[in-house]
């Protein structure tokens, strides 16, 4: 059965790191791109301004049967003597498929025919861009597009590198049976290292698996807009402006509230002699294009102005509460098991032992063909984690932790287990086995020890990056 186990955990490795391949491949592809349109962009700065004719503005449609479209421009330019042609519209290779806002404001300005300024590559004639600066306003979208790709291939990498370096091996290392942890640990006071502290309070890698969740569903959180829909709906700046605009375009977004489609406006208006341009949402058409509307803004932001009764965007702050209440009970979860780990660390180092036997002499076997109850699963289980021993002639209960794992190595539930309790609350204990029994006797590799560290900072961190971005 152990056989079939270990073979069974070498093919879940060979897919575990195909698909950690994969992943990594492909969100280093998006991010690479990500980093070639800002280097471009960051370039196109010192281009050259040149003079152009539009000789084409219209739009096409991408595919058949389809309402996608995108608008084809193409424009020439004379330098160096030579007359050339580009329909580039900006520097970033391909769409997002959210440009339709842009692409409305470009076909307005740049009619066929018109007359516009471009921007060569003073190292190649042939690369001429028509707007330099759409491409930057992307970086932020194609670096949280790459993220879940990166992110996943990540923790699937660590999962591959935690069975490689991670698996217990070999019997227990002599210097650490020489401070006192053996099979079974020594008597009061007993010695961690350093490393085995950080290990403790990092915890078993099963239990470290919340980070991912945790950073998982931060994501979800900023990708809904959470961040800045929570900022205004408690920190909001008041709108004490007015102001009158034309609607310029209507989008209908594939999204619906309460069975109402949302509808997306494009609205342009003027504010003390300068021209701005904004996007509003609201539920249903309620506006068509060259309506006079009014519009509402923050007077230290005019650039952000609104219609009235609207909001800015197509999330609004009750789309990010879920993921961020999952967010809210991960941390708080991360937090118990480490404060568990702490005093577990302090057993380790001042608990009385004692061996704990399985309550049930034998595994009970569920029959096939018997209907299978709630009772006779608790009772399963029961007999699986249960333990009892003996403190101060008294009979405590201790709870297995390590079921999963051992069923997942075809391993059987342990009749006797050290034991490690506190003296004066013998029900606060902790059971000698598994990842913590590895650890302490050294059957666990210094590098795996150091793989086991690294979850918890890698998640503080790559939450910090996903908040700052």
């Amino acid at each position: 059965m152990i056989e079939t186990a270990s073979l069974m955990e070498r093919k879940g490795v060979l897919g575990i790191g195909f698909l950690a391949a994969a992943t990594l491949a492909v969100g280093c592809v998006i991010f690479g791109l990500r980093l070639y349109t800002q280097q471009r962009t960051e370039a196109a700065q010192h281009w050259l301004e040149i003079p152009c004719v539009i000789e084409k503005s219209r739009f096409e449609q991408t595919r058949r049967e389809s309402h996608a479209r995108r608008l084809h421009i193409v424009f020439s330019y004379e330098i160096g003597g030579q007359t050339h042609r580009s329909d580039q519209l900006d520097l970033l290779p391909g769409s997002m498929g959210d440009d339709d806002a842009w692409e409305k404001q470009l076909a307005e300005q740049h009619p066929q025919g018109s007359q516009a300024v471009c921007y060569v590559n003073p190292d190649d004639h042939t690369d001429a861009v028509l707007d330099r600066d759409h491409g930057a306003a992307k970086l932020r979208n194609l670096t949280l597009l790459s993220f879940p790709f990166l992110a996943a291939g990540v923790c699937l990498s660590f999962l591959l590198l935690s069975w490689l370096f991670g698996i217990p091996k070999g019997e227990p290392r002599q210097r650490n049976v020489d401070r006192g942890w053996g099979d079974q640990p020594a008597d009061p006071p007993r010695a961690v290292s350093l490393l085995e502290r950080v290990v403790l309070m990092a915890g078993p890698p099963n239990a470290q698996m919340a980070w991912p969740f945790l950073v998982g569903f931060a994501f979800v959180f900023i990708i809904f807009d959470g961040p800045s829909q929570f900022h205004e709906l408690f920190q909001g700046q008041p709108l004490d402006g007015a102001a009158m605009g034309t609607v310029v375009n209507v989008r209908r977004l594939d999204q619906r509230e309460w069975s109402i489609p949302l509808y997306e406006y494009d609205v342009k208006y003027e504010i003390d002699g300068r021209n701005y341009r904004s996007t509003s949402v609201k539920r249903g058409r309620q506006h068509q294009e060259g309506d006079q509307v009014s519009l509402v803004y923050a007077s230290e932001q005019p650039e952000a102005a609104r219609l009235e009764g609207a909001r800015a965007a197509s999330f609004t702050w009750w789309y990010g509460l879920v993921p961020l209440i999952v967010v809210a009970l991960l941390a708080f979860g991360l937090l118990l098991m480490y404060w568990n780990n702490w005093q577990t660390m302090r057993l380790l180092k001042h608990g009385q032992t004692a061996m704990a036997r399985r309550i049930a002499a034998s595994i009970p076997v569920l029959d096939p063909n018997a209907k299978i109850t709630v009772a006779s699963i608790r009772e399963l289980a029961k007999a699986m984690t249960h333990y009892t021993f003996d403190a101060d002639g008294q009979s405590v209960i201790a709870v297995s932790k390590e079921v999963n794992v051992r069923k997942k190595r075809g391993e059987p539930a342990e009749a006797e287990v050290s034991v490690l309790y506190r003296a004066l609350r013998p029900t606060f204990n902790v059971l000698y086995e598994g990842h913590l029994k590895d650890m302490m006797t050294g059957r666990i590799s210094f590098l795996g020890k150091l793989l086991y560290c690294l979850p918890g900072p890698a998640g503080v961190a790559t939450l910090w990056w996903l908040f700052t971005i």
